[in-house]
């Protein structure tokens, strides 16, 4: 167990690396403008191709597949909307991100029109050291219940992430600053963004935001119709596999089987 931890952080300061010379190019490319100007299975389809079996296939087998609980039931990443809704849908995001900027208001609107949704979210801060400070500082905010005024604020701030700004963007959130600072150093909020980076990589998102609407990867940023369009979808589909029994007992997000990761030994 100890000699293991020296190595997993080499591979993700390399990971990282990697990402936040690519990501900020490729963030918000694959944007989809009229989803329903297309066939809509045909969508999904092309959605699917870079993300792992359960989604798609994998485009980076030498990243670990995340397995399904992990995305969508890690207890120690933060849930918005209903915790107990129908459909999950997941959001990867930077908080130096434009797009991700760009539709934080539409996931709000979303989940405010829309009880049955479960919001996962995702920090994956790939955009540099500064991204990475902002994502702790989100996360420490969740220790004191505060995670979704903290996320809102971090979101809407445009500049860089210094001591004295984080001090003020805590007080906006009504977030304890010394507290803040002090959990930012926890080992577990660290081990919590190096588990994020390598789900997401292992997803195939190489930008940012990426999302999963149910069972449906979208790398981009969209509108809230196209949201809209995409959990109308997820609901479809999990009804059309499984019976639907109610948010309690099954969920559009969880309708598969746990992938075990003996079956993605190389």
């Amino acid at each position: 167990m100890r000699n293991s931890i020296p190595v997993r952080f080499l591979a993700l300061a390399a990971l990282l690396a990697v990402l936040s010379s690519r990501a900020e190019a490729e963030s918000g490319t694959a944007v989809i403008s009229d989803i329903g100007s297309v066939n809509l299975d045909e969508f999904v389809q092309e959605a699917q191709s870079p993300v792992p079996d359960w989604l798609g296939p994998l485009d980076f087998p030498q990243v670990p597949v995340p397995r399904e609980q992990d995305v969508f039931r890690d207890p120690a990443t933060p849930v918005l909307g209903n915790p107990d809704g129908d459909v999950n849908v997941v959001e990867f995001f930077d908080y130096h991100c434009s797009y991700c900027k760009k539709v934080a208001a539409d996931l709000r609107e979303l989940i405010r029109t829309d009880p049955g949704i479960r919001l996962v979210m995702k920090e994956y801060p790939i955009l540099g050291e500064d991204s990475v400070t902002g994502a702790k500082a989100a996360l420490a905010a969740a220790k004191q219940g505060r995670y979704r005024e903290m996320h809102e604020t971090l979101m809407a701030y445009r500049g860089q992430f210094t001591p004295a700004a984080l001090e003020s963007l805590a007080a906006d959130a009504q977030v304890d600053p010394q507290r803040m600072f002090n959990d930012m150093q926890g080992p577990d909020i660290q081990e919590q963004i190096s588990k994020t980076l390598l789900q997401g990589r292992g997803l195939g998102f190489s930008g940012t935001p990426g999302f999963i609407f149910g069972r449906i990867p979208v790398p981009g940023a969209i509108s809230l119709d196209d949201m809209r369009k995409l959990v109308a979808e997820a609901r479809r589909k999990a009804c059309a596999s499984a019976p639907c029994l109610g948010s309690a007992s099954q969920l559009a997000g969880d309708v598969l089987p746990v992938v075990s990761p003996d079956d993605h030994k190389q």
